[in-house]
């Protein structure tokens, strides 16, 4: 199935196979975020989905992992915590840049939710 991202003007595609495998062809979000674990070194904050954008020069996504899209859709429809998206945000940028996260996010625009949990990390801290 072919999404279209508003955000990033661009469309991506989850194949159909794997939206069933996941269990999530009809899938109605009743949340606005998916379910999110927490770490405390990094608060976590949930913000508008379209507040997060794609790093520089990625106008979309490379091919994702079927297990792990697959698995990752599944978890947000049932809602298994996963970890929030790690972001970094540049000095007067009016959008958050995903650094890690590139399944969630899209899975996340995909089942349509509104927001997603992010962990705004200064100068992209790793670890």
């Amino acid at each position: 199935m072919m999404f279209f991202h508003p955000g990033a003007q661009y469309r991506f595609e989850i194949p159909d196979d794997w939206l069933q495998a996941a269990g999530v062809l009809r899938f109605m979000p009743r949340r606005l975020c998916y379910a999110h674990t927490h770490e405390p070194q990094w608060p976590t904050a949930t913000v508008g989905i379209f507040q997060v954008g794609l790093p520089p020069g990625c106008m979309a996504p490379a091919p994702f992992a079927e297990q792990r899209m697959v698995d990752t859709l599944r978890a947000m429809a049932t809602g298994q915590p996963l970890a929030p998206l790690w972001c970094s945000q540049e000095a007067g940028a009016p959008r958050l840049t995903l650094r890690h996260g590139l399944h969630r996010y899209h899975a996340a625009v995909a089942l349509r939710f509104r927001q997603v949990p992010v962990s705004v990390r200064p100068h992209f801290q790793l670890g």
